[in-house]
């Protein structure tokens, strides 16, 4: 299911975006549920409808205003959360919560509810989220865990790769 984002819609979502430090600033992800009510109506209508309806797998917010730079890629995944990405962290925790809760593991990512994809140097050949010479491969190991979320989220930078949505199976 595909919402695209008006100008007026994109520009009130990315309003939103700059009120926190940081996409996992404690309070923001307290107000994430609340604050996602002052999404665009048509933009909560379309998730609600994702939400509730079990044959679709893939919900896209396409039209979100993208600045024309962003910061070089940091060399390790603790420096990806920048100024010029931050607002897109915080875009898709509200986009999120119109779906659920959004939840990190602590033990991951130092906790972070957000992680990147992102190339680094030395991994380039792994099949992790830092690989830049393989395809990313799709990865299940925590999906198994107890209290697993049902709907895995992701956000990419505009740009021509093709990106392939899997859902999990809750039988």
């Amino acid at each position: 299911m595909r919402h695209p984002l008006t100008p007026d819609e994109a520009a009130a979502a990315f309003a939103l975006a700059k009120a926190y430090p940081n996409a996992h600033d404690e309070g923001f992800l307290a107000d994430a549920p609340v604050l996602a009510h002052d999404l665009p109506s048509s933009v909560r209508r379309t998730a609600n409808a994702a939400r509730l309806d079990d044959r679709k797998h893939a919900f896209v917010v396409s039209g979100n205003i993208v600045e024309p730079w962003l910061e070089p890629t940091p060399a390790i995944w603790r420096e990806a959360d920048t100024a010029g990405s931050g607002p897109y962290g915080f875009l898709l925790v509200l986009y999120a919560a119109l779906l659920g809760d959004p939840i990190g593991w602590g033990t991951q990512r130092d906790g972070r509810v957000v992680t990147d994809v992102l190339p680094v140097r030395g991994p380039e050949h792994s099949l992790v989220s830092a690989s830049s010479e393989r395809e990313l491969g799709w990865h299940t190991e925590d999906w198994r865990r107890s209290g697993s979320p049902s709907i895995p989220i992701t956000r990419t930078a505009p740009q021509e790769t093709p990106t392939t949505a899997g859902r999990r199976s809750l039988c």
